[in-house]
């Protein structure tokens, strides 16, 4: 997928750890202030399983990556 820019492979998901610490901190302080500790956890419980379930739509087969070197 990242073959002809590879460093976007790694900088990508580093850039969306950070963002997620961010507004997911910021949220979860505020959802502590107006609910309580164990519902917020829940809710973050909750919202986690919901990301694993979301996967990627589109498989990646050999043939394709195959395609991309031949291409660059």
């Amino acid at each position: 997928m990242f073959i002809t820019n590879a460093s976007l492979g790694i900088e990508i998901p580093f850039l969306l750890l950070a963002l997620g610490q961010v507004f997911g901190s910021t949220l979860a302080g505020t959802w502590i202030s107006i609910w309580s500790y164990s519902t917020t956890f829940m809710i973050s419980g909750v919202i986690g399983l919901i990301a694993i379930l979301i996967g990627p739509k589109q498989t990646v087969t050999h043939k394709q990556i195959r395609e991309d070197q031949q291409q660059i």
